[in-house]
């Protein structure tokens, strides 16, 4: 059950700020442009951390991002009352 709350919220903040990330990203200077290409790299490198040594030893590729996706969605909003479908077809750029 915390596992499945931790992810919830990892998952929440990584839809907030990938939109946020995007249109920022434009906007750098060099040193911030490293600074995010570093933060990337780790990134990348906990993706890499989560595939190898988690218990249920998960593929992190697009097909189980997609299927979080969807499941996120439903878990935020499981009676379709506070998404428009506007709203979700804004999302799904962020689905893969």
């Amino acid at each position: 059950m915390r596992h499945r709350l931790q992810m919830r919220w990892l998952g929440l903040l990584a839809l907030v700020l990938m939109p946020c990330s995007v249109s920022v990203a434009q906007q750098l200077d060099g040193e911030q442009q490293k600074l995010r290409k570093e933060m990337a790299k780790q990134l990348m490198r906990a993706v890499e951390l989560a595939e190898k040594h988690h218990l249920s030893q998960i593929k992190l590729d697009d097909a189980f991002s997609s299927r979080w996706f969807d499941r996120f969605i439903l878990s935020v909003d499981p009676k379709r009352m506070y998404f428009l479908q506007a709203d979700l077809d804004r999302f799904a750029k962020y689905r893969k």
